[in-house]
């Protein structure tokens, strides 16, 4: 992935650690036509719809994970050798309520509004950096994945994680059961 800021690249290797396979190249400006916006106004365009308390996906998100706990608790005990009570009792619902919660929140995001008299008063709205790397460490995966990804995905950025080479398959789980809630490219 070639990042640019301020004309500055920076090329990132993004590697598939279960293959080795390293991905091509590429830009993220190329992601945001599929938009249907050039440039970094397609970020601005989620941030728009969590204003609009639009930004619902999270709460789906919440609700499939809810859903599967049982399988994904499985899935991080057999990765982890963390005990099934542990994983299914505390690791997952956190998870879940980390998702309810910034779904709830998106749409309460802080802005402000200054009257000067007159003619002239001032907005300040705070948008999103744009794209945001969670690096997830190798213990409590599920909590790690929800406490990373949704309070950046309800405030409108996209965002890439990055799996422990220790136990990668519950994050991969889990972005694999919600990414399709998200426009392409938004949850990696």
């Amino acid at each position: 992935v070639r990042v640019v800021v301020d004309r500055v690249g920076i090329d990132l290797a993004v590697i598939r650690p279960a293959r080795g396979e390293t991905y091509p190249p590429c830009d993220v400006a190329e992601f945001l036509p599929a938009y249907g916006l050039p440039g970094l106004p397609g970020v601005t365009y989620l941030y728009a719809h969590a204003r609009r308390g639009m930004f619902l996906p999270l709460l789906e998100a919440s609700r499939i994970v809810a859903e599967r706990l049982d399988e994904l608790a499985e899935l991080e005990t057999r990765e982890m050798g963390k005990p099934f009570e542990q994983s299914r009792m505390f690791d997952l619902p956190w998870c879940v309520d980390s998702f309810e919660f910034y779904g709830g929140l998106a749409d309460k995001l802080p802005g402000e509004f200054y009257d000067y008299g007159g003619p002239l008063n001032a907005t300040v709205s705070y948008e999103p950096f744009g794209v945001v790397l969670g690096v997830i460490p190798f213990n409590w995966p599920p909590i790690h994945t929800a406490g990373k990804a949704a309070p950046a995905l309800a405030a409108g950025n996209a965002v890439i994680l990055k799996p422990p080479e220790q136990d990668p398959l519950t994050i991969m789980r889990i972005v694999e059961l919600i990414q399709p809630l998200f426009p392409e490219g938004v949850l990696q």
